[in-house]
């Protein structure tokens, strides 16, 4: 349990005149951060110099925010709309310092506008995943936390495979699930989205109409369907017409349909899967989406296409297919050979990137701890960057935190160095008095990433997190962002300890806690489930 706060008195909220209910979401979130990490209650009248003004302002630019001095004291946040103003109150609360006067002071002044329209997160909600089986108010929670760093749309994947059914009962209560996770995302003004594999089916679909295994690509889920068989795409295209029906009240922005990891067929109707059988079913669903879902935008995956299969699907007419808005081309692997370096547009689409932030390099996911690459991520970035309107980093958990606010932020200026996010995330989450080890930390980390390539640097990202969790207070040594830093550091010095071997009782406590953290009880063995010590 965190320790409550220190009460250091009230501030003056000045909410925008008639504002609307997504502005008094936003002005909710900043009180609770106000209180959570600087003490400080608001209040909505009374005669103080300590004031925060809000306001929705046209000119700033889309999205954009302007932090400035109040004329009378204290400080102005505008908007030039309430996502602008949304953004605005994340970066004032990141930047700004509780002085020994007890005032806020220090927030970066000026206005920012971001560069890149798109900036997604996709969170993965299957598996018995964080997002999965946690509490779902910790899970809204962390969508407001992401909003704030300049996230404008959350995706999610009603994974069909769970469940026997669309009227399983799990199926029912996973699907208001997501509809709250969404809608968490609407009330603060946030473009929504669902993924769809184009051929998947339930747990309990009919073999007789499921797909040739050996045309899949990464995860292979026997239950997908086939839908060249005789009743295969009428099977997929009921499923999707309840799926679309049902979530038809969340109004979603974007349907990304996806064609492998899962998904798939390797039939001879079928293959190549990526330029054929893929195609033939992802029109349809695009056709079914936009009429039972309104205003949807179509995001076609190419992820895990090989090089034929590219090659095949740029042979269409010039014109290129117009079912769909939005090509996702960003793959799993940065090979020379990736699709991703072939700088779109193909058809004339806008391109969207799906970065890896969870899988690369370690198994199981996020079993050791947070797991940074910030270098890792900003090179792919500055490759890809000039063709990508932005993208949906693929999230299996909380695990990734860190990498997630990189990205993000790389979206929102492509030209910001790791180095400075990461110092407003250490400085804002942690404390600024810890920003050099902290910052040390997350670079030896990522050095150490490879679990069979640990080095020396191990020891030095422990020694240091532990002189700089002696400088924090119960709060924040408590919280679960600093315990899986922490453990990750205490985890890759045991494991270097034990010349790489999974040995000994302080490894398998750090491995339970953070099964306690990742509400992973029943979490995928080997691939989400933090590992046992032999």
């Amino acid at each position: 349990m965190n320790a409550m706060p220190t009460d250091t008195g009230s501030i003056l909220l000045i909410p925008p005149p008639g504002q609307s209910v997504i502005v008094e979401r936003g002005c909710a979130i900043l009180s609770r951060e106000l209180w959570e990490h600087h003490g400080v209650r608001t209040r909505r009248d009374g005669a103080t110099d300590r004031v925060i003004e809000l306001r929705v302002e046209r000119g700033i630019g889309k999205e954009g925010y302007r932090i400035g001095r109040r004329e009378g004291g204290g400080v102005r946040i505008a908007g030039d709309d309430e996502r602008g103003l949304l953004y605005g109150i994340g970066k004032f609360l990141r930047t700004s310092r509780l002085d020994t006067n007890g005032h806020l002071s220090g927030a970066r002044l000026g206005a920012a506008t971001p560069k890149k329209d798109i900036r997604g997160m996709y969170l993965a909600t299957h598996f018995h995943n964080f997002f999965h089986d946690a509490p779902l108010d910790n899970v809204t929670r962390y969508v407001e936390d992401l909003a704030l760093w300049g996230v404008n749309a959350f995706m999610v994947w009603y994974d069909m495979h769970h469940f026997a059914g669309f009227d399983d009962p799990a199926a029912v209560a996973h699907r208001h699930r997501l509809k709250a996770i969404l809608n968490t995302a609407s009330q603060l003004g946030l473009d929504t989205g669902l993924v769809v594999v184009a051929n998947e089916g339930y747990g309990n679909s009919p073999a007789c109409l499921r797909a040739d295994p050996g045309g899949m690509r990464g995860s292979a889920i026997k239950s997908d369907i086939c839908p060249m068989k005789e009743g295969g795409r009428e099977y997929i295209m009921e499923g999707f017409a309840r799926e679309f029906d049902w979530f038809a009240p969340v109004h979603p922005t974007f349907l990304a349909i996806w064609p492998y990891d899962s998904g798939g067929c390797g039939c001879a109707q079928c293959r190549p899967w990526g330029s054929r059988g893929f195609l033939r079913i992802a029109g349809p669903v695009a056709k079914l989406a936009r009429e039972r879902l309104p205003g949807v935008q179509i995001i076609l995956s190419t992820w895990f296409f090989d090089r034929a299969e590219w090659n095949a699907f740029q042979q269409e007419p010039a014109d290129g297919p117009a079912w769909f808005d939005f090509l996702l081309t960003e793959q799993f692997t940065n090979a020379p050979d990736d699709i991703a370096d072939q700088a779109p547009p193909v058809f004339g689409k806008c391109a969207v990137g799906f970065p890896e932030i969870s899988m690369w390099d370690m198994a199981p996911w996020g079993g050791f701890g947070a797991n940074p690459f910030p270098q890792r991520l900003a090179t792919l970035w500055r490759g890809r960057a000039p063709f990508l309107a932005g993208g949906f980093p693929y999230s299996e958990g909380i695990f990734e935190d860190i990498n997630k606010v990189v990205q993000t932020q790389l979206y929102w200026d492509p030209d910001v160095l790791p180095e400075e996010i990461l110092k407003e995330y250490i400085g804002y989450e942690y404390a600024p008095a810890v920003e050099s080890e902290v910052l040390t930390v997350i670079g030896l980390l990522e050095q150490n990433h490879h679990r069979e390539k640990i080095g020396p640097g191990a020891g030095e990202a422990f020694r240091l997190m532990q002189a700089a969790e002696s400088r924090l207070g119960p709060r924040t040594r408590g919280s679960w962002r600093w315990r899986i830093l922490y453990l990750r550091s205490l985890i890759d010095r045991e494991i270097l300890a034990h010349e790489g071997k999974l040995r000994g009782g302080t490894l398998q406590a750090a491995f339970d806690e953070l099964t306690r953290i990742y509400h992973a009880d029943r979490a995928l063995e080997g691939w989400l489930r933090p590992p046992h010590v032999e």
